[in-house]
């Protein structure tokens, strides 16, 4: 079992142990080993649970603990496993000319339905020492996007952004009863909030604009709600 961490975490140490333990209780006959992979020094929690009362140790946890930049990226590069060449870039003595022979490598050997994960893992740690553009160029943008990860990460970014437009046509809305109509009640806030179709919201923009007065307003809010409601079935 490995735990990886970027970043500095108190709690990872017991979060690794406690993984070992439920392990353990489900099958008590066999070997349990945890690993907590520290991938820069900035994340180094220890390698050691220890319990302190009244000043003096009563438990003192040893637990395994790997750091990456104790490590020789030539030697890992060199070695032949994907895996170590992926992590390569934050290793001792990384440097340009590795991380290329790792994507040169990794694009020529890796299982093709692990290629663009790996290949995308490695240049994202290799950013300090390749630029994204010249890494792009040096495998090909084909593979990079063949990448579940490239992938997820687009539909994220995809939502994120919509989900920001949506709030901006809210706020715009919003903005626009208040100007037109500033006695207008807070609840219409919570029915506008209610809304989020762009198509709709656009509407309702163009909607309060050519209101001639409040009533109007609440009536286009009121018959936008049922609009988006799902159909009965």
């Amino acid at each position: 079992m490995v735990e990886w961490q970027a970043y500095r975490d108190p709690a990872v140490l017991w979060r690794l142990a406690s993984y070992c333990a439920r392990i353990g209780q489900r099958m008590p006959t066999i070997a349990v080993l945890g690993s907590v992979v520290y991938l820069n020094p900035t994340a180094d929690g220890g390698d050691r649970l220890v319990q302190v009362v009244d000043g003096a140790t009563v438990q003192d946890w040893p637990l395994r603990a790997v750091r990456l930049w104790q490590h020789d990226a030539a030697a890992a590069v060199a070695s032949g496993a994907l895996g170590l060449m992926v992590l390569s870039p934050l290793m001792a003595n990384a440097n340009e000319a590795l991380v290329e022979q790792a994507a040169r490598v990794v694009a020529q050997q890796a299982p093709p339905e692990q290629q663009a994960d790996l290949l995308v893992i490695l240049g994202v740690f290799g950013e300090p020492f390749v630029s994204a553009e010249r890494f792009v160029r040096l495998v090909g943008k084909e593979q990079l996007m063949a990448s579940d990860l490239v992938s997820y990460l687009m539909e994220e970014q995809v939502a994120e952004r919509e989900a920001r437009y949506v709030e901006d046509l809210q706020r715009t809305l919003e903005a626009t009863i208040a100007a037109r109509f500033p006695a207008a009640p807070l609840r219409l806030a919570q029915t506008i909030h209610q809304i989020t179709s762009p198509d709709v919201l656009h509407r309702l923009i163009v909607a309060v604009v050519s209101a001639a007065n409040l009533a109007g307003v609440e009536q286009e809010l009121a018959q936008a709600i049922p609009l988006l409601a799902p159909p009965s079935s």
